[in-house]
């Protein structure tokens, strides 16, 4: 394979997590056929999540402007919490669950301190004040951790540790290669799929993502609009959601999942 680009990477996600949805929302029945579709698009839905931390420390990484990339993903993160909050519980407002642009806000938030304090000159200076600043790093990361749990968004603290273990291992690439700039980079994110297949046995199933990040060449390609992807979240949702509604109402509440606007 000669390499593929972050815009296919991209797609690859988006689809992944449109079936994933799909399958949740619009697969009715309790029949072994029903189930095994539920069961086969789930799986195929595991692939999203840890591609698209796999592109924010990306683009974290490559962004002119991470006030602008954090401003955009705070945004996005407000707009979609309604369509995510009526696609898993059927509701308006469910602060039980937040949708995943709140855990890669926690992740983003990481990365940009971590940068910072290893951009001071006093982080620079000499081993101690390094080391210092390594544990402030750790600290943060505890946080932000603790911050997903807390807010009890998509993949909670398991999906914020993932980010970290990305950024920490491709940083790490850029510097001191220990097997090669790129190997690194995919060892890093190759444990983060180990530690989130822990808390989460279905992310097991994303693992296969992996061989994304391995042919992944760091061209961007061609580009999509940066409208679409960011819309594509809760427009999606709102799609899928949309149409649930129209089914239920159309058969007089007998057939699909019941929704409720409270």
């Amino acid at each position: 394979m000669k390499g593929i680009d972050r815009n296919l990477i991209k797609w690859i996600a988006m689809i992944s997590m449109v079936i994933d949805h799909v399958g949740y929302r619009l697969i009715f029945g309790d029949s072994t056929v029903a189930t095994y579709i539920q069961a086969s698009m789930h799986i195929i839905g595991r692939l999203a999540f840890p591609l698209f931390c796999f592109l924010l420390v990306d683009g974290f990484m490559r962004t002119r402007s991470r006030e602008k990339f954090f401003l955009r993903l705070l945004i996005w993160a407000i707009v979609s919490e309604i369509p995510f909050d009526l696609l898993l519980s059927r509701r308006v407002f469910d602060f039980n669950n937040q949708n995943v642009l709140w855990t890669l806000l926690f992740g983003f938030g990481f990365m940009w301190v971590a940068d910072l304090i290893k951009s001071l000159d006093w982080y620079k200076a000499d081993k101690h004040n390094k080391t210092v600043g390594i544990l402030l790093q750790v600290l943060i990361g505890i946080i932000m951790v603790f911050a997903a749990e807390f807010c009890k968004s998509d993949y909670e603290g398991a999906g914020v540790l993932f980010i970290i273990i990305g950024y920490v291992f491709s940083d790490y690439s850029k510097k001191q290669p220990l097997f090669g700039t790129f190997p690194t980079m995919l060892l890093g994110y190759l444990i983060g799929y180990m530690l989130l297949a822990m808390r989460y046995y279905s992310a097991i199933y994303a693992l296969p993502g992996a061989i994304l990040i391995w042919q992944y060449k760091g061209k961007a390609g061609k580009r999509m609009p940066r409208w679409l992807g960011y819309s594509f979240y809760p427009l999606h949702m709102i799609i899928i959601d949309g149409i649930a509604y129209i089914v239920y109402m159309a058969s007089g509440g007998g057939y699909g999942k019941a929704f409720s606007l409270y």
